[in-house]
């Protein structure tokens, strides 16, 4: 694109509306519209209108959860307890704790082949089990 053709577009806000899962329009100070695309979920549908997914952790009492989302997430603010992490996502829970730990006890790091099997080690180096 040269330079001629490029401009600074400087937006209004924001029009809720248009809202898409993955999507935003916005008003333009010059009167115009324009979308953006994005490569991840930044909505979610609550009572049929698209919302904003905020997975800022706010502490409740015993447990961390995030403010806003379809995926419901609690963590555990201690260790040890009965759920450790716990999602979930249109009425469908998945939880788990780690066992052998002490309620305020610490959490020690594996090695990933101690973990899992041997095959899926290999492929998830990348991986680090806590």
């Amino acid at each position: 694109m040269s330079e001629q053709n490029e401009r600074t577009i400087y937006l209004v806000g924001e029009d809720p509306r248009h809202r898409g899962g993955n999507q935003k329009r916005f008003r333009c100070k010059d009167g115009m519209r324009t979308c953006i695309i994005y490569d991840h979920p930044v909505h979610y549908r609550k009572d049929g209108a698209w919302e904003r997914i905020d997975n800022t952790l706010r502490r409740e009492k015993e447990v961390y959860r995030n403010t806003a989302s379809s995926l419901e997430a609690e963590l555990a603010a201690e260790l040890g307890g009965e759920k450790t992490v716990s999602l979930t996502h249109k009425g469908k829970t998945l939880s788990w704790r780690i066992e052998g730990l002490e309620k305020g006890g610490k959490g020690e790091v594996l090695p990933i082949e101690e973990v899992v099997s041997p095959e899926l080690a290999d492929r998830k180096k990348s991986c680090r089990v806590l």
